[in-house]
């Protein structure tokens, strides 16, 4: 085979069809269907799930921020915030045009997010590593598998660490494209990631570090301009140091960057070190178990891999803490063990076949591998499911039937044996979001609308006691802005800032361990409280309520300045779901 042949460097046991020419039409069907698939399911999503369920914790955070900023407000000097605030910009314009329906719109937004990564990962990336080597059935599987493995059952609701994901996701597209006009751009937006959480920081330099524009300096300063930009901005406003002191707030960085993994997951290095070996065995021709790998029984081991990952629907919806760990360890061993040959290959005579896929590939899983690391950096949510779509594009592309001896009976088989796994996904990826949705009830007990209840949320439907808890907060509200008295409310109820009349008086949103993580921070919030005293009535709930789905629990000790307020305020009334002090 000359080395101009088109056919150079595949493998000759795939069928000739699948790397034929194609027609004009059939490319622009092979581009747009994916696309279509994943838009799809972010529709039909948005309107069975995104009506269910309301918590007034996490819920509208995002979106509270969001209004500060269109109040004039400036994060770090005005208000509290433990992250950059991108996020919040990102969000205004929704806030500032559609009030009363954001967090119903956002949710739909939230699913395009998915969407658009879900795609990006499993058609645009996917398909520049393995060049059309996989059926267009197989492309539609593995796009709709990567968006319902990534929104499993977390809340749909804007969120930081889904913003930056999906920059970063958006970046290294773009850096691929064949457009080299879009690398610069591309390097921009994965600079942008860490504005909206800094736990994305490491994956700049990282990521320039893996890629092939690592020697371009141009690509360096596209991605490090807008954090200096950010700093820079906030030095002029003279909060340089509120800055510094918010962002960096947050000191267990080891803990829940790297320990996290070898300590509360023994099988993590184990799951490596067995990737790791089944990817050399599978590739070598040296070993007794690679030529049995090589002979006519290799043709059942895609399929025993699929397999074994056909359990994965049921766990990821009952665990996805633990399922995304080991789905993103089994993709460090594949790392592992692709690096090992690659290298072993560079000091053998023998030249190791198909080395350039394996290259594409192997960069293909380790950007995957950032990407998921860097999602993981969290102090309530230490695991990467929400990139379990990219981490399972990357299993999808080492199964490839064309790296074994398979033939073409065999490969419909692989085909049925990934439909007939996501089918049972789809099945009980509906059932987890209709009965374990978050901090809620199941959607048969949420009876509720909060139309006219509670401004922001409408279409939204929520269980009897939440709904009784934000009707309470209304009624309590208006008689406070008749009487002309402003108000604050802790420890939480984000939400409620997103259409209010009045601005939140005090600098926090959340008054917890998480926007509150140091003594310093605790201090100024105190501070700040007791600076409003004779001029607020201040709220507070007299329960949990992240819990008010299931029961009635009373506030624990763990709020710093709610419990400042109950012992040195004076309380002058209550209602069923509040306390009232002056």
């Amino acid at each position: 085979m000359s080395a101009s042949d088109p056919k150079a460097g595949l493998p000759p046991e795939a069928p000739p069809s699948l790397f034929s020419p194609t027609s004009k039409k059939q490319t622009m069907a092979w581009r747009a269907a994916p696309l279509l698939v994943a838009l799809v399911g972010a529709f039909l999503s948005h309107i069975l799930y995104s009506p269910l369920g309301f918590n007034p914790t996490d819920d509208g955070l995002q979106l509270a921020f969001a209004r500060r900023l269109l109040d004039g407000e400036w994060p770090h000097r005005d208000f509290f915030s433990v992250r950059p605030a991108l996020s919040y910009l990102l969000w205004a314009p929704l806030v500032a045009w559609t009030k009363d329906t954001a967090i119903f719109l956002s949710r739909a937004i939230v699913w395009l997010q998915w969407a658009a990564m879900a795609w990006l990962w499993a058609s645009v990336l996917l398909r520049r590593v393995l060049r059309c080597s996989h059926s267009l059935p197989e492309e539609l599987l593995c796009v709709a598998t990567a968006f319902v493995l990534s929104s499993h059952t977390f809340p749909v609701m804007a969120w930081h660490t889904i913003d930056g994901l999906f920059l970063l996701t958006l970046g290294l597209a773009l850096t691929k494209s064949p457009r080299r006009a879009l690398h610069l751009l591309g390097w921009g937006l994965i600079g942008l990631a860490p504005l909206c959480k800094q736990s994305f920081a490491p994956a700049v330099p990282l990521l320039l570090l893996v890629s092939w524009h690592r020697s371009n300096p141009r690509a360096w300063l596209a991605a490090t301009l807008p954090a200096l930009a950010y700093f820079t901005l906030f030095a002029f406003a003279g909060c340089a140091d509120r800055v510094v002191e918010q962002l960096t707030a947050h000191s267990r960085f080891l803990a829940t960057a790297v320990l996290v993994y070898p300590i509360r997951y023994p099988l993590f290095v184990g799951v490596i070190a067995g990737a790791a070996a089944w990817i050399y065995l599978t590739r070598t021709r040296k070993l007794c178990a690679a030529r049995i790998l090589r002979s006519p029984l290799a043709n059942v081991v895609p399929l025993v891999a699929a397999g074994v990952f056909a359990p994965l629907p049921w766990l990821m919806f009952r665990s996805p803490e633990t399922v995304s760990i080991h789905l993103f360890a089994v993709v460090l061993g594949f790392v592992l063990g692709s690096v090992v040959l690659l290298i072993e290959s560079t000091r053998s005579a023998q030249p190791l076949p198909h080395a350039r896929q394996l290259r594409a590939l192997t960069h293909f899983a380790t950007e995957a591998s950032i990407v998921a690391w860097c999602t993981a950096i969290s102090v309530a949510t230490n695991y990467p499911a929400l990139a379990a779509g990219s981490l399972w594009c990357s299993v999808f592309a080492y199964l490839q039937p064309q790296r074994f001896a398979f033939r073409q009976s065999h490969r419909s088989a692989y085909a049925i044996a990934l439909a007939a796994t996501f089918a049972v996904l789809v099945i009980l990826f509906h059932d987890a979001r209709l009965h374990r949705i978050y901090r809620e009830a199941p959607s048969e007990a949420l009876t509720v609308s909060l139309t006219g209840i509670m401004k922001g949320a409408s279409h939204l439907r929520t269980n009897p006691r939440t709904a009784a808890m934000l009707a309470d907060l209304r009624d309590l509200t208006t008689s406070l802005s008749q009487q002309r008295r402003p108000y604050a409310i802790l420890p939480d109820c984000a939400a409620w800032w997103i259409a209010a009349q009045q601005r939140n008086p005090l600098p926090l949103l959340w008054d917890n361990e998480v926007e509150l993580p140091n003594a310093t921070l605790r201090r100024q919030a105190i501070e700040a409280l007791d600076s409003k005293r004779g001029t607020l009535a201040l709220l507070i709930t007299r329960y949990e309520t992240d819990s008010l789905a299931e029961k009635l629990r009373p506030l624990a000790p763990r709020y710093p300045a709610t419990q400042h307020g109950h012992s040195h305020w004076s309380k002058v009334g209550e209602t069923s779901f509040f306390e009232i002090y002056e």
